[in-house]
């Protein structure tokens, strides 16, 4: 009786913990472009998503930090955008009603910039 009890009781303790862990957890992707092209990390499906990202003051231009949803049948749409210059950084937040999919695109700025180092990250 008091071995069955003790499993019980570790049973039930590893469902709550295991329950709320994994509730409380956020996917972060960081992301790091050194080059012309732009580069996205996409998250799940979440009713908002936050995002934090810096323009590395060596880096040979601005970058914009665009924060975009899934639009269903029209691809991605723009939720928030940040526009950095090298050394500055910014946070920034969007909210849906639903839960949709969400990703950080950098974006440098201009046509053939070589030397953008930016990185980012979304939850």
């Amino acid at each position: 009786m008091k071995k069955r009890k003790l499993v019980t009781t570790l049973v039930l303790s590893l469902g709550v913990f295991f329950s709320i862990s994994s509730t409380a957890s956020a996917t972060c992707v960081t992301l790091r472009t050194t080059d012309t092209s732009r580069v996205t990390a996409p998250i799940g499906l979440q009713n908002s998503c936050h995002y934090k990202a810096y323009n590395d003051k060596v880096s040979a231009c601005a970058v914009y930090a665009i924060a975009q949803k899934a639009n269903p049948g029209k691809g991605w749409v723009k939720a928030a955008t940040s526009y950095m210059k090298p050394g500055t950084g910014d946070t920034g937040s969007a909210y849906q009603n639903n839960k949709i999919n969400w990703r950080l695109e950098l974006n440098p700025e201009g046509w053939n910039k070589a030397g953008c180092f930016a990185n980012g990250s979304i939850w």
